[in-house]
């Protein structure tokens, strides 16, 4: 089996790029593989992210860690596209803005990789 957190950061780093090539000027030729990278990084960590926390938290307090993640999920699911116009009707282009949405994608991909192995199966709670 794959290591849960790669396979997450792998995810992310989809998104990452997916984000990137939103930023690039085109005639709309990276659209589709935007879409295929992006929904397929975007969909992929909600069972490796559930399984990480279980494994490191284990299932009897899953629901309260999934519960302060996505929180925080949803803020940052609010305030991007928001931060993402904003800069837009500064500079007049979205370049900067998917640049920047990809780079804290990226650096989150990083981040995961930083997260160490559990000890632990999901059921040791």
């Amino acid at each position: 089996t794959f290591d849960k957190r790669y396979l997450l950061a792998a995810s992310f780093g989809m998104q990452a790029v997916g984000l990137a090539l939103l930023a690039v000027p085109s005639n709309g030729a990276l659209l589709w593989p935007f879409v295929l990278l992006f929904s397929a990084g975007y969909g992929g960590p909600i069972p490796l992210r559930t399984g990480i926390q279980a494994e490191h938290f284990g299932v009897a307090a899953l629901g309260t860690i999934q519960g302060m993640v996505l929180f925080i999920i949803s803020i940052g699911t609010l305030a991007g596209p928001m931060v993402v116009g904003q800069l837009a009707d500064m500079t007049g282009e979205y370049y900067g803005g998917f640049l920047a949405a990809a780079a804290m994608v990226g650096l989150g991909a990083l981040l995961v990789l930083l997260v160490p192995k559990a000890h632990r199966t999901p059921q040791d709670a």
